[in-house]
């Protein structure tokens, strides 16, 4: 079992009261929002010290946060360890969520509890800001929770597959015409450092797809869809 087995049952939990799910934000496994409240859930194979690390980390950051792990299996909920660690859970005030495999199935066995202590308010407001503007800048949940060594949709990387569909649809385009129309504040650097191979420089502030950009496009078909929509359809 991996850890990406757990995300989609988590997600629906959270989607079903509501919530609006993504995956990998500001190196979170998952990040859950409705209003003004955030959630965030590690997940590990196993209930295990490295998993109440990560909470602790995110509890610094974040007031509401769970663990969640494979439902264990009956004897082990109570033999003496695992009673020890789940004493420890809750005086850490996690949240403890159980995925039943079998059932196909999200529950929740421990409730969180607000953490009050943490780093300054101020640097903890900035960087939770951060992840919130991480989390609204993506259109949708591209990736998934729990998965390494993977390729992760970013905001910036996002931006840059808008830009690539824009030169693909109209040709060279000036850096300027592409942010009026909506293609972000950051076209042009994203553009200029073509941290992708994406785009080529054709004059002052003028620039064009590569071929490696067209064939990001192919590759990207999913998200193509979506910012198709976003960027294209209500200015045709």
């Amino acid at each position: 079992m991996k850890e990406s087995d757990l995300y989609p049952f988590i997600k629906e939990y959270f989607t079903k009261q509501g919530y609006n799910v993504k995956a990998e934000i500001a190196n979170c496994d998952i990040m859950a929002v409705k209003d003004d409240t955030i959630v965030i859930t590690e997940m590990k194979t196993s209930l295990n010290l490295a998993l109440l690390g990560q909470a602790v980390e995110r509890q610094l950051l974040f007031d509401i946060v769970y663990i969640a792990v494979p439902k264990p299996k009956y004897k082990k909920r109570f033999s003496t360890q695992y009673k020890r660690t789940i004493k420890i859970v809750k005086r850490l005030n996690i949240g403890l969520l159980y995925v039943d495999m079998k059932e196909k199935v999200c529950y929740q066995e421990l409730p969180p509890k607000i953490f009050k202590y943490g780093i300054k308010k101020s640097r903890k407001e900035r960087l939770r800001n951060k992840a919130i503007t991480e989390f609204d800048g993506l259109s949708g949940d591209y990736n998934i929770g729990g998965t390494t060594r993977v390729k992760r949709m970013t905001v910036y990387k996002e931006s840059a597959i808008g830009i690539a569909m824009y030169l693909d649809k109209n040709g060279p385009t000036k850096a300027s015409i592409m942010k009026d129309f909506g293609c972000g504040d950051k076209t042009r650097e994203i553009m200029y450092n073509n941290y992708y191979g994406w785009f080529r420089m054709l004059g002052k502030g003028i620039y064009d797809i590569t071929e490696a950009g067209r064939k990001a496009l192919e590759v990207n078909k999913e998200i193509c869809k979506v910012l198709d929509s976003k960027l294209f359809s209500d200015k045709e």
